[in-house]
């Protein structure tokens, strides 16, 4: 994707973490809002994981770190097993980082 693109999108998800903190403000659960002032920035390249940016932008969602270091540990370490708590995203989120970085391999079927 051309770097214009990929900024717009950076913007989108931008945009929707506002969202999503302005509606946490609403309804005054700080907890939650430190934890999405806490989750700022990536941890991965919009560059190497275009696919994933436009997930965040199609799901209203930003990775989080544990999120990412997750699925980085299951894509550098096939066949490795590892565990999350109830409530980390690892159906909605890492799941399917997983499959759209498989599917972006040049062997996919």
């Amino acid at each position: 994707l051309r770097p214009a693109v990929l900024q717009w999108l950076e913007l989108c998800v931008l945009e929707d973490k506002l969202h999503r903190m302005d509606a946490i403000l609403a309804v005054d659960d700080v907890q939650e809002l430190e934890r999405e002032l806490r989750e700022v920035g990536r941890e991965w390249s919009v560059r190497e994981h275009p696919q994933w940016l436009v997930f965040e932008v199609e799901q209203r969602l930003q990775i989080r770190r544990t999120q990412h270091l997750v699925a980085r540990f299951c894509i550098d370490n096939p066949g490795a097993i590892t565990q999350l708590n109830m409530g980390e995203g690892k159906t909605r989120v890492i799941l399917p980082m997983l499959v759209l970085h498989l599917c972006a391999q040049p062997n996919c079927l």
